[in-house]
């Protein structure tokens, strides 16, 4: 039988009490964990199952983690600024991650938030020590608003999330480069030889010089 943590998918031995990856204490026969024939077998776990259908989104098939998210709201009935803390759930996907925010307590959905890769500026983590009481994330955005901040984030998870918003700079730069390089005329000259071959009517040839030139 194999074992593995559901908070940071590490594979366990038997007998672990607790994660030796994120060191969170297990226990078996709950949430914690999750137990299969063998290395084959496809992974079900209803606990993600009933995630998936209350926020109606697919946590199988994309890389996610689970953490708090601080939020400061400006309260009118009261005047004042006061601190949400609710669960989150960090999906990542190509272009962008959303969060799906879960109240701690009685585990209503509390709403949905994309952040699109193009709208951040960098993405910081704090490790816990003497003036951080667990690790956190902070991510930053061109927008001027109050940075994103997720707590209790595992720096493996900290790592993904950054692979996919470097990953999607790094397409897009070497997109736009490609872009700048091929110049009008090498695209004028691509259609003429396609029309010479035969593969572009000469409608087709003129509509495209037009849209060039």
């Amino acid at each position: 039988m194999v074992k593995f943590c559901t908070e940071c998918g590490e594979k366990l031995n038997d007998d672990a009490n607790f994660c030796t990856n994120c060191g969170f204490k297990l226990n078996y026969g709950s949430v914690n964990t999750l137990t299969v024939p063998n290395e084959d077998s496809p992974i079900i776990n209803q606990d993600l199952v009933n995630l998936e259908q209350k926020f109606g989104v697919d946590l199988t098939n994309n890389p996610w983690f689970k953490c708090t998210i601080e939020e400061l709201r400006e309260s009118t009935f009261f005047n004042d600024t006061r601190r949400d803390v609710n669960t989150a759930y960090v999906i990542m996907y190509d272009s962008y991650i959303e969060i799906i925010k879960e109240s701690v307590f009685i585990k209503s959905d509390m709403g949905h938030r994309k952040v699109y890769y193009d709208n951040i500026t960098s993405i910081d983590y704090d490790k816990r020590g003497k003036f951080h009481l667990s690790n956190s994330v902070m991510i930053n955005t061109k927008a001027g608003e109050r940075a994103i901040q997720l707590k209790y984030v595992q720096e493996t998870d900290y790592n993904l999330l950054v692979s996919y918003f470097e990953k999607y700079i790094e397409n897009k730069h070497y997109s736009e480069s490609n872009s700048k390089t091929i110049s009008p005329a090498d695209e004028l000259m691509k259609y003429a030889q396609l029309y010479k071959d035969g593969l572009l009517t000469r409608e087709e040839f003129e509509a495209k010089k037009k849209e060039l030139l």
